[in-house]
């Protein structure tokens, strides 16, 4: 029923075939090798979705001057992944957005050592699992790039 419910998350990337799971307890796992958030507080890299880019992007421009590179995947289950495989510092959607779309990729970066939230830095755990919208999401790697991500944001 919530967020905080979930157990078991896989994500697989269609492009070359990786895949990620995780298991609550258990960890996070890239191709059958665990995986771990990126440490440090160096802001590499950015990843975000964009539902509508003329608000979205505007909303997040100040994450998006505080990273060395910025990516958009255009799948935040894909993105959360790679953020909990050490490969992203920062993920940001600015829009709402349904739990179902990244609750395995919440699961994994928590597994990998990150932290997730809502976009001004509230907790996720009691949100409705299903179609329901959230506010905007916000994970990073590490408390202190979240910290960081959210005093850019002015959260």
């Amino acid at each position: 029923g919530r967020l905080g419910d979930v157990e078991l998350a896989y994500v697989i990337n269609l492009v070359n075939g990786d895949e990620f799971w995780a298991r609550r307890g258990r960890g996070a796992y890239m191709n059958a090798a665990p995986v771990h958030t990126q440490e440090g507080e160096d802001f590499k890299v950015l990843g975000f979705d964009a539902h509508a880019p003329a608000r979205d992007v505007p909303a997040i421009m100040p994450l998006i001057g505080g990273a060395r590179k910025v990516r958009s995947l255009g799948s935040t289950a894909l993105g959360f992944a790679l953020l909990a495989a050490g490969s992203i510092s920062v993920f940001a959607v600015p829009s709402s957005s349904r739990t179902f779309d990244f609750a395995g990729g919440w699961l994994m970066v928590r597994e990998a050592g990150g932290v997730v939230t809502d976009i001004d830095g509230g907790p996720l755990d009691d949100a409705h699992l299903g179609l329901a919208r959230t506010p905007g999401v916000l994970a990073a790697a590490n408390p202190a790039l979240h910290s960081a991500a959210l005093g850019l944001l002015g959260a």
